[in-house]
């Protein structure tokens, strides 16, 4: 199926694990929704098989962050799915998104803050240019580092680059 560009506000979710799939489709219904949200049961990567290149103005993603092979894998396994590389890396998601988005699209999402040096290089490859950076700490620990990170690129962007005052959780 390929999705009709001509309806504006639309909001396209797309989640692999049916599970999440069908939770989110009860909060649609719940929040009566169902014109504006539109929950896509499919992998992230077939995105170029359903919408065409440039389609979107606005792309958010909540990346799985822990590469194959670091850290300890969780046992549930939705958790596995959403926080592991396992089934969609960075650079995939990256190369998707900058596919998806239009000229001057916004791309927004969160990851971890120690990897932030290979994420602006990732984004950069792919015409994705960080604007706006916002760290997010856990704690009132003011010794502690940033555990996340929240960024904003702009598709074709120039190359200014804002950080935002922090988040303490």
């Amino acid at each position: 199926m390929i999705y009709d560009p001509k309806k504006n506000n639309i909001i396209y979710a797309v989640e692999i694990q049916k599970k999440m799939v069908d939770i989110a489709n009860k909060n649609v219904m719940l929040n009566n929704l169902e014109n504006n949200i539109h929950v896509i049961h499919d992998d992230v990567q077939n995105l170029k098989n359903l919408f065409r290149n440039q389609f979107f103005d606005v792309v958010t993603a909540n990346p799985p962050y822990i590469p194959i092979g670091k850290g300890k894998l969780n046992a549930i396994k939705e958790q596995k799915l959403a926080r592991h590389e396992i089934n969609l890396n960075f650079e995939s998601m990256v190369s998707i998104c900058s596919y998806l988005l239009k000229k001057r699209g916004r791309l927004y999402f969160i990851h971890r803050a120690d990897n932030l040096i290979s994420i602006i290089t990732t984004l950069k490859k792919y015409i994705l240019e960080p604007k706006i950076l916002k760290f997010v700490y856990t704690g009132s620990n003011e010794k502690q580092n940033a555990k996340r990170v929240l960024i904003e690129a702009i598709k074709d962007g120039g190359t200014e680059l804002k950080v935002e005052k922090p988040i303490f959780l």
